[in-house]
């Protein structure tokens, strides 16, 4: 399954949003003008199926959404399954904080 990786910079209280597929050859290349131009990285790595799926995961606001598309093959896995975990876990404890 294809994977996306979103940044994010402000520039005037404007946001501006790029996200590079990390399977391109060029992705580590690309990813260095990003930031070199002043972007983040933004969220975690997103898989789905196509970009279209990258891009309604990253503007949904509900962290467990990343889960439903989670890759247990990705190379990464379990880092992004941790950090995936403490998110929800502490949106969750922020509820009930109120």
């Amino acid at each position: 399954m294809p994977t996306y990786q979103f940044f994010k910079r402000n520039i005037e209280a404007k946001s501006e949003i790029r996200y590079l597929p990390t399977d391109q050859d060029q992705f580590f290349a690309n990813k260095e003008l990003l930031l070199a131009q002043g972007f983040e990285v933004d969220g975690y790595i997103i898989y789905a199926a196509n970009e279209n799926d990258a891009i309604s995961v990253f503007n949904c606001d509900i962290p467990y959404a990343q889960i439903e598309v989670y890759n247990p093959n990705a190379a990464n896995d379990l880092s992004h399954l941790f950090e995936v975990v403490i998110k929800w876990i502490s949106s969750l404890a922020s509820k009930f904080k109120k």
